[in-house]
């Protein structure tokens, strides 16, 4: 008797042998799951690294550059931003508020 191989054979064979059918569907699983942490437990990560220079890598360079931040901080640089619609940066008055 020669078993032909489609999706017809398939689904008798595995109703007429359902715990060995079940049996083999955990022992693939338990596997994969085995092969996925053995394979990528070394590739996953949580440190992201950027592959090229995005604008906002550049703009944390220069606060870290000027000192107001850090690459490595997890808290983020705080930056005042102090306008007058009445004085220009120039001007001594603007400079002594800010001051």
């Amino acid at each position: 008797m020669s078993m032909k191989l489609n999706t017809e054979s398939i689904a008798r064979a595995s109703a007429e042998h359902k715990w060995i059918t079940i049996g083999v569907w955990v022992v693939i699983l338990v596997v994969a799951v085995l092969l996925v942490g053995t394979l990528l437990g070394g590739a996953l990560t949580t440190e992201a690294n950027f592959t090229s220079n995005p604008e906002s890598k550049r703009g944390l360079e220069l606060l870290e550059a000027n000192g107001l931040g850090s690459l490595e901080d997890n808290a983020a640089p705080e930056i005042i931003i102090v306008q007058s619609s009445r004085y220009t940066v120039d001007d001594p008055e603007f400079a002594a508020f800010v001051g």
